[in-house]
């Protein structure tokens, strides 16, 4: 009887540890999504007068709706690539010129960027995922 209970008990042990392993591989290194976005070299001058890069990523921040949508998302490593993002997508040569940018509206996404385009990827693992919802339930 004693030599049963100690295998049930080897058992449960070893279920155990192996959903623990399964949880922090799912939460730290599996990657349920994989965003990809391009931007193009491409851009449109949008006639107004700035004085640094930063005055125009502010401004385009403010009138596209998608981007505003973007910032409820307040995971801070989603963010801190989304600043990345806007870095590159609006710059000041005396007016803001924002360069165009593929990726975003895409429900499935894009597989890859053309050559003359620069491509920012980013993963979402489990640790983002729950980042995310935590957030969205609370905006909710």
């Amino acid at each position: 009887m004693a030599g049963k209970l100690r295998v049930l008990m080897i058992a449960f042990v070893a279920i155990v540890l192996i959903c623990i392993l399964a949880g922090v591989y799912f939460y730290q290194f599996y990657s349920f999504k994989t965003l990809r976005i391009c931007v193009s070299q491409n851009a449109k001058d949008t006639m107004i007068i700035c004085s640094s890069d930063k005055y125009c990523v502010d401004k385009i921040n403010d009138e596209i709706p998608e981007i505003k949508n973007l910032y409820k998302i307040n995971s801070v490593i989603i963010q801190q690539e989304i600043e990345k993002i806007f870095g590159e997508i609006a710059y000041c040569e005396s007016t803001c010129r924002v360069r165009e940018v593929r990726g975003l509206e895409e429900k499935g996404g894009i597989d890859s960027c053309s050559a003359d385009e620069k491509e920012f990827v980013f993963e979402i693992t489990g640790k983002e995922g729950l980042e995310v919802l935590k957030n969205l339930k609370e905006a909710a």
